[in-house]
Order: C-alpha cells, then structure tokens, then sequence
C-alpha cells in the first residue's frame, strides 16, 4: 500500500509509461535498503519509476503467483470461453460464475494483492489519465499478468500459445473485481492533478460524461444506462453534461 500510495502521491497516474518504463537501478537500490531497514518514508523519492518498479520487483519476488498452478487450466478455459460472448457483454453468466468461483478459492492475502492491481490498472487506464500515461487497460494487464498467472508447463509450444489468454485473463480479473471500486478510482484519477480548470465542478460529476456503462433490463430486454460515478440511471443514451476540452 505504501508504494502505491508514494507513486500516487509523485503523480505516477498522470506519468507517460508508468510502470512500463524502468526506474533507474541506483534509485532502486537505496530504496531496497532503506525498506530492508524498515524504513517506508521514502522521503528522497522523487520519481514514480521507483516506487512503481518496487513494487514489481516486489511481485516477481514473490513464491508462487496471485493465482495458484492448480488453477491455471480452469482460468485458461474460462479465458477461452469468454471469447464466445456477444460482443456487448463483459462475461457471459456461466464465465462469470467460474472465475467467482477461482477468486473464491485463491488465499485470501493472494485476493487482497489481486485488487491492489486491479485499482492500479483501473488508475493508469482511467479515461481522465490515459492519454498521459499511455498505459491501456492492456498495456497494464501486459505488465501484471506474469504475476497472476503462471503457465506451470515448461513446454515452449504452450507456454507461447496460453500468453495472450493470460493476458485476457488478468483483463477479465479487473471486470470482474472493479464494480465495488469505481467510485474510489473515479476520486482518485481526479485528485492526483487536476484535470477540471473549473474548481467549482465536483470531480464525480466532471467524471460523469466518462463513466456511463450500458446494460440490458432482464425483464424488458432493453438497454439502459448507469453511471456510477453520479449514480444516475437512465433509459435514453446519455449526452455529456460538461463540455471541457480537458477531456
């Protein structure tokens, strides 16, 4: 949480390649040391590089990945799966049950990190920060999948041919963990620098031309439209309510 929040607080969202590019190797070492001392002040920083690339280096240290081996050949069907779904949808209901049923039985601490980069992910690929960080929802998922996933074969063939599912999969993950936090993310995205020249526009609703979602009424069939950020609901399609070229 600490290196999170400093890369926060260095505008690391608001940062072009955050935690694609690398930190420089000196700047890490000290940093190393000084938590390997138990100090977390990192006071001296002055770049997010380096808090972003602790962090990944904190993650490839790790024993085993977020997602245990055992479940690997069930998240690469789930993965697979998916991509039968109409186009509309983010998961089919049957692909959405299986992964609940993976995030259920991964360690408890494994979920918290898993939602640690889920928010990282939704932060750096927010429509108010990706055209600074230039970091998609992709790109970021290209970072983070080889730390919650690993192809436990050690056959080159299928090692190849399961990474872009892997890829997918850590995409899937953050549908399916970001409901409970997009309000959080929404916040976040605009305190971190303003985006907003007008002060007087709260950040919600300056989100809010941003953040509409559309869905399908189960009972009628048609598509309405929410907007968590306001947590508006509507039936016709909605028109932005600000026109700030900020956006």
């Amino acid at each position: 949480h600490r290196l999170l929040e400093k890369v926060e607080a260095l505008r690391g969202f608001k940062t072009e390649g955050i935690f694609r590019l690398s930190a420089a190797q000196a700047d890490l070492k000290i940093l190393r040391k000084q938590i390997e001392r138990g100090d977390y002040s990192m006071k001296n920083v002055t770049s997010p590089h380096v808090p972003a690339g602790m962090l990944k280096e904190w993650l490839r240290g790790l024993r085993e990945v977020i997602i245990p081996d055992a479940l690997y050949a069930e998240c690469i069907a789930i993965t697979k799966l998916n991509e039968k779904r109409d186009r509309k949808q983010e998961f089919t209901p049957e692909v959405k049950k299986r992964l609940n049923t993976v995030l259920g039985m991964i360690p408890k601490v494994n979920l918290a990190v898993l939602k640690i980069l889920v928010r990282i992910i939704m932060l750096a690929s927010h429509p108010v920060n990706v055209g600074l960080t230039k970091m998609t929802e992709k790109n970021m998922a290209i970072v983070f999948a080889p730390s919650i996933l690993h192809n436990p074969s050690t056959d080159a063939m299928s090692m190849l041919h399961n990474a872009k599912y892997e890829i997918d999969f850590a995409i899937l993950c953050v549908a399916a963990l970001s409901k409970d936090q997009e309000d959080a993310v929404a916040v976040a995205a605009m305190e971190h620098g303003s985006c907003v020249s007008n002060p007087e526009i709260n950040p919600k609703e300056a989100l809010a031309p941003l953040m509409w979602k559309s869905y399908v009424d189960r009972e009628t069939g048609r598509p309405y439209y929410y907007n968590p950020a306001t947590q508006e609901t509507r039936w016709d399609p909605p028109t932005p309510i600000h026109q700030n070229k900020a956006f």
